[in-house]
């Protein structure tokens, strides 16, 4: 049985969502998979999709950190196992494996180097430096690839993860619920905790049908109408709106529901920036300045916004997971 090794960058549970979801579609063409991956995450995701006996879940942390220094960023290399074993390496959004295996696969939309600016010099010096060397094969939710990665990677577009097909958008954005989230870090925990707060000090509901928000941004007592976010099928089906920072894994669940996002930017990520330029150039959500947030009402935002995405919006393509174990699979039918 051929052998193929997912690893999975630890910072934040997308990537290992991604990762645990192309594990999955993988092994049900009888490839052994290993996926290492952070423990907290592969217990959640196999509670969710559910496991296989030829999917080895292995706990692993690459300790990656925005603000790590070259070594910090690298040192994951050396806890590996031998990989000699494995016919087709697969990193998630960490280039540096391509010390160990020059042959290795890259997965995600983006690259650290290259979307955050105050990166470590000397750590995107030497991720430049082994792209340019050895140009590897990078598979890409399609939808989010910037110009620049695609000038670096040699880009293997896929579609969005997920098989089921979305319901049509509520036709009118008070019928459905609003989703507020920040995502697991803290960045713009405070913008959005402050516009939670104003939503409650206002004390009428919101014209939506309820709103869901993160427990990290809520008070110890809140109205009623507010539900924790769950991020489960329920919640997903009843939104009409998400407020959200927008990282590949809740927009992605968002554009299978097809629901219209707010998407509140920092100024220096380029990844966020990218997304939002997607998300506005398909009509699928706009972005949203914090002042904004705190002056003007939702309802006058998405006036005339929600309209245009329900005229002009357009069903995207998912299926990723099965693109990208077909190309795994060509790889070895190929050799």
């Amino acid at each position: 049985m051929k052998k193929v090794a997912l690893i999975a960058c630890d910072h934040g549970f997308g990537h290992t969502k991604r990762c645990y979801i192309y594990g999955m579609e993988l092994a049900k063409k009888e490839l052994e998979v290993s996926l290492f991956a952070r423990e907290d995450g592969l217990r959640k995701f196999s509670k969710i999709y559910g496991t296989m006996s030829n999917l080895h879940l292995i706990p692993f942390r690459t300790q990656s950190c925005p603000l790590n220094s070259k070594n910090q960023w690298m040192q994951w290399l050396n806890k590996l196992p031998n990989l000699d074993t494995f016919q087709c390496i697969v990193s998630d959004n960490l280039p540096e494996i391509l010390e160990l295996r020059q042959d290795a696969l890259l997965s995600g939309s983006f690259l650290w180097h290259l979307d955050l600016p105050a990166i470590d010099k000397k750590y995107k010096a030497h991720c430049e430096s082994l792209i340019a060397q050895y140009r590897p094969i990078h598979l890409a939710a399609d939808f989010f690839v910037s110009e620049e990665l695609r000038s670096f990677s040699k880009i293997v577009p896929l579609g969005l993860i997920g098989k089921v097909k979305s319901d049509a958008p509520k036709a009118n954005f008070e019928k459905g619920a609003l989703l507020i989230s920040g995502g697991r870090n803290s960045i713009l925990k405070a913008e959005l905790s402050s516009f939670v707060e104003k939503l409650i000090l206002n004390k009428e509901k919101p014209n939506f049908s309820k709103v869901w928000v993160d427990a990290n941004l809520l008070p110890d007592n809140y109205p009623k109408w507010i539900r924790v976010a769950t991020y489960n099928k329920e919640m997903y089906r009843s939104l009409s709106v998400a407020l959200i920072r927008p990282g590949v894994g809740t927009v992605t669940d968002c554009l299978r529901n097809r629901v219209f996002i707010l998407a509140i930017a920092e100024e220096e990520n380029i990844e966020m920036i990218t997304n939002i330029n997607a998300l506005e150039q398909s009509n699928y959500g706009i972005k949203v300045l914090n002042e904004s947030l705190q002056n003007t009402s939702l309802e006058v935002i998405l006036k005339e916004s929600y309209s245009t995405f329900l005229e002009k919006s357009k069903s995207t393509l998912f299926q990723g997971e099965k693109q990208f174990a077909d190309y795994v699979q060509n790889k070895f039918d190929e050799r």
